[in-house]
């Protein structure tokens, strides 16, 4: 995978380095409205995907990193969330990948925004 060879190129060249890419947000245009989401350029590269408010961490370990992709989960049925979260609850924004799908398909660890700050202490 292109992604997986790019996170390795930049391993390579910040040998020791705990690197923490974000993926970004929308800008709000009024009220709630926002305009399109286009993830950061880096976040693309390093991950192949364009997922807002996503944190890519890349902690140094012997011979390179390891990588760890923090993602908002979605609000599904069920979930308080799921009517009051227009960002991602399921009922606004449609059907969304849960993290044990997210991880399948990029085939590093996929965690939730809120274990960002434990996970660089």
């Amino acid at each position: 995978e292109a992604a997986a060879a790019h996170r390795a190129r930049l391993s390579a060249a910040m040998p020791g380095a705990t690197l923490v890419v974000v993926s970004g947000s929308a800008p709000t245009r009024n009220d709630d409205c926002r305009y399109a989401f286009r993830a950061d350029s880096d976040f693309v590269w390093l991950t192949g995907v364009q997922i807002e408010g996503a944190v890519l961490v890349m902690h140094a370990v012997p011979g390179g990193h390891d990588a760890v992709l923090h993602v908002p989960a979605p609000a599904h049925p069920g979930d308080p969330r799921f009517f009051s979260d227009a960002d991602h609850g399921e009922l606004w924004v449609g059907p969304a990948p849960a993290h044990a799908d997210w991880q399948r398909v990029l085939g590093i660890p996929v965690r939730d925004p809120s274990r960002v700050a434990p996970d660089l202490s």
